[in-house]
């Protein structure tokens, strides 16, 4: 990772977190204020907390989050993100409808959620997206099998 005065984007934030996380164990309290690990913890610390303070911050609005992880509205990758949360909207919606129930009633439908996950765990990979109905049958049935279990066992 270069040297740099600010973090600009997401990228640069990760790596800086991923450095400062290589470098604290190698900080401790007697060390030299001048020594090149303990100079660049601070610096890269600083510019991680001047970055999370800027676009992480819970004190921001819901549409203030959204500018920034997703652009403002009207720029390509904000209708990008709205396009693909309207797609998975419209997947939880058509999932629901093909699954037919909302809730796990009998130990055979458990048993059902159980089997069909194990079949679509292979389909799923990380490049599949969220809104793919595979991904939203495997989330929605994940939940329902939870609250089986939390009412039963």
């Amino acid at each position: 990772m270069g040297i740099m005065d600010k973090i600009e984007n997401l990228q640069q934030f990760e790596e800086a977190v991923q450095r400062v996380e290589e470098l604290l164990p190698m900080i401790s309290d007697d060390m030299p204020t001048d020594d090149p690990n303990y100079i660049e913890f601070v610096r890269l610390s600083n510019m991680v907390a001047d970055y999370d303070e800027v676009h992480f911050s819970l004190c921001r609005s819901f549409d203030e989050v959204l500018d920034a992880k997703y652009g403002k509205v009207g720029t390509p990758e904000r209708e990008q993100f709205r396009k693909e949360v309207e797609a998975y909207r419209q997947t939880i919606e058509e999932v629901d409808k093909k699954l037919g129930l909302e809730k796990l009633e009998t130990e055979e439908q458990y048993e059902w959620a159980i089997n069909r996950i194990e079949e679509l765990r292979p389909i799923i990979t990380n490049d599949t997206p969220c809104y793919d109905h595979n991904s939203v049958e495997k989330e929605l049935l994940s939940f329902m099998i939870m609250d089986y279990e939390e009412e039963h066992y």
